[in-house]
């Protein structure tokens, strides 16, 4: 049996015990959703036509005249 003046143990707690209510660990959640975030749809310039340029088949060279050689036109 402790003396009856045993100071060793905790202090006596005077006055009503109060509770402290603590925040929970975990990060408060809400129950909707966040908003999504606003999608900018930018219209894409369509792309400029390709340029076609224009290469005409290899000339072909004029047909020999009847008789296997050239001459000059006749003269007038």
């Amino acid at each position: 049996m402790p003396p009856p003046h045993d100071h060793h143990g905790p202090p006596p707690r005077r006055g009503p015990i109060i509770k402290v209510q603590i925040a929970p660990p975990w990060p408060r959640r809400h129950h909707h959703p966040p908003p999504p975030p606003p999608v900018v749809v930018v219209q894409q310039p369509p792309p400029p036509p390709q340029t076609v340029y224009y290469v005409p088949a290899a000339t072909q060279p004029p047909p020999p005249p009847p008789g296997g050689h050239y001459h000059n036109p006749p003269p007038y």
